[in-house]
């Protein structure tokens, strides 16, 4: 038996209801919801900051310094 977090179609779904969620709480002063978003979004995030970066801003610390900085210009204040 299948569930739908093994079903290929809804995994997606699953995960954007649960931001859309997130996004409400925040909006709604639940500032829990910010950081369960930021959490979601880090690993991501440096995957794609490592792909993009040339080679001599490769390495794990710059990755990290610009993931940060992002994710920080990002939050509202």
């Amino acid at each position: 038996m299948t569930t739908s977090q093994d079903d290929p179609e809804t995994e997606g779904t699953a995960d954007l209801t649960s931001t859309i969620e997130l996004l409400d709480r925040y909006k709604h002063g639940d500032d829990e919801a910010v950081n369960l978003l930021v959490e979601r979004s880090l690993p991501p995030l440096k995957r794609w900051a490592r792909g993009r970066l040339p080679d001599w801003a490769r390495s794990p610390a710059e990755t990290q310094d610009l993931v940060q900085d992002a994710v920080i210009r990002a939050i509202p204040t």
